[in-house]
């Protein structure tokens, strides 16, 4: 049985779980797991946590801040507080924009994933070793211990990282091999950094996400045409429409290599 997932660094990993020495649940574990199934509320924070496999609060909500600028309570309040104000709308529709979602493409990893990098692998190295009886106990055991809160949390990331996912396929799908190899090598250079240290603003200039009206410059591309092609029958629309895709199509080619404040400081008039 192979595994094949991505770092946080997005290169990928494949792991062949057959050679591991099979794991059996000690009976510690195997009591609570079946506790955590059939009395849920019976369970202490600190054996939800133990279940998820998830940090001390203290060590989760500093490693969750580091990460998004938010601890993971925080994190939580925020997904709940936009289902509480008939936002979740947002995640559900295909119509809507990325910037006008509950989380950033970070924020619902985080919340997906957890805060612990490695964790995630480590966790599916162990599940593998499990006979698959266990593995189901186990597996059932973690959905029953997160909180209604948590549970409503990770839908809503869930959701956005399939908005995501559809964008990226898109962009991929339209991107040809040549956009693709130099994007790549795009990221070798730090290009982001310059943007994100500019101080200077550009007259009028807004981004096109919430996170745009922190410090930092807006860049321009300007088009020459010919003044025909602005005037009735003319190709302008056709061409900033065009222009539009492309750079909305490079800027979310990969949503883990290009930061959400960088996408933040670039906006079409």
């Amino acid at each position: 049985m192979f595994f094949s997932y991505r770092r946080w660094n997005d290169q990928p990993f494949q792991h062949n779980a057959d050679t591991g020495t099979p794991l059996i649940l000690d009976e510690a574990n195997r009591t609570l797991y079946n506790r955590a199934i059939s009395d849920p509320s019976s369970l202490t924070n600190q054996e939800r946590r133990l279940i998820a496999h998830r940090p001390r609060p203290d060590e989760e909500n500093t490693l969750c801040r580091n990460a998004c600028g938010l601890s993971m309570d925080e994190l939580i309040n925020k997904v709940i507080n936009s289902i509480n104000d008939n936002n979740r709308n947002v995640v559900e529709h295909d119509g809507s924009s990325l910037s006008s979602l509950a989380l950033s493409y970070k924020e619902a990893s985080l919340l997906t994933v957890g805060v612990v990098k490695g964790q995630t692998s480590h966790s599916l190295f162990g599940v593998a070793r499990l006979s698959p009886e266990d593995r189901d106990l186990k597996a059932r055991a973690m959905e029953a211990a997160r909180t209604d809160d948590i549970r409503a949390a990770r839908e809503v990331a869930q959701k956005v990282q399939q908005r995501w996912l559809a964008v990226e396929l898109a962009a991929a799908q339209a991107l040809n091999d040549d956009d693709i190899m130099n994007s790549r090598f795009a990221m070798k250079v730090p290009w982001q950094e310059h943007v994100l240290q500019s101080t200077s603003y550009s007259a009028g200039g807004s981004a096109s996400g919430s996170g745009g009206q922190g410090p930092g410059g807006r860049f321009t591309l300007v088009v020459i045409f010919q003044k025909e092609e602005e005037e009735e029958g003319g190709r302008l629309l056709e061409y900033k429409s065009q222009i539009r895709t492309a750079v909305y199509r490079g800027l979310h080619y990969s949503s883990r290599l290009i930061k959400d404040e960088t996408r933040d400081r670039f906006t079409l008039h």
